[in-house]
C-alpha cells in the first residue's frame, strides 16, 4: 500500500471518530524516538476498534526493527527511522479487518443523556442576554444563562455538539 493511501486512510478513520467529544481527549500521535525511530499511538477508546484483538508484532534483525501492539485501548507502534509507513500499514490493515472500520461509533450512554438534557432546556428566549461575560446569546427560560452556559454550569463541562 503506498504512503499517500495510508495517510488518506488514517485521516478518514480519524475524521470518522471525531464527534465533538472524542477528539478532545483521544486521537493520533506520531513522534520521534531517541534511539532513533518512530512512535505512533492511536487511541481506540470509544471507536469500532475498541477491544478488537490485535496479535502483537515484534521483529528485529538486519533489516531494522518494529514493535506493534495494543495496550490500554491504544494501538502503539514503534520502529526504526525507515518504518513509519510500515507501522501505519500494520494499523490500517488490521483496522480494515473490521467490517465497519470507518463507521462513527454510536453515542455513549453519557452523551445520549447529555443530548437529552440539552434538548430539555428549551429555546433561548431573552430578551435578556446570557450573564456569562462576552456571551451574546439570549438566556433560556428560568435561567440567567444561554443554553450552552446553563448546561456547563450544571454538568461542569461543555455540551456535545
Amino acid at each position: 500500500m503506498n504512503s499517500n493511501k495510508l495517510i488518506e486512510y488514517l485521516q478518514t478513520w480519524y475524521e470518522a471518530q471525531c464527534d465533538g467529544d472524542w477528539e478532545h481527549d483521544y486521537g493520533v500521535s506520531i513522534t520521534t524516538l531517541d534511539n532513533p525511530g518512530w512512535g505512533v499511538k492511536i487511541n481506540l477508546y470509544g471507536t469500532i476498534l475498541e477491544n478488537k484483538v490485535f496479535e502483537e508484532i515484534v521483529l528485529e534483525g538486519r533489516q531494522g526493527w518494529i514493535d506493534c501492539r495494543v495496550i490500554d485501548n491504544q494501538f502503539r507502534g514503534y520502529a526504526d527511522p525507515h518504518k513509519l509507513t510500515q507501522i501505519l500499514a500494520i494499523f490500517v490493515e488490521w483496522a480494515q479487518t473490521e467490517k465497519d472500520w470507518l463507521a462513527t461509533p454510536a453515542p455513549t450512554p453519557q452523551k445520549s443523556l447529555d443530548i437529552e438534557f440539552l434538548l430539555s432546556l428549551g429555546e433561548e428566549i431573552g430578551p435578556e442576554i446570557c450573564k456569562r461575560s462576552s456571551c451574546k446569546q439570549k438566556r433560556i427560560s428560568h435561567s440567567v444563562f444561554c443554553k450552552m452556559h446553563h448546561f456547563e454550569m450544571i454538568r461542569g463541562y461543555l455540551p456535545p455538539d
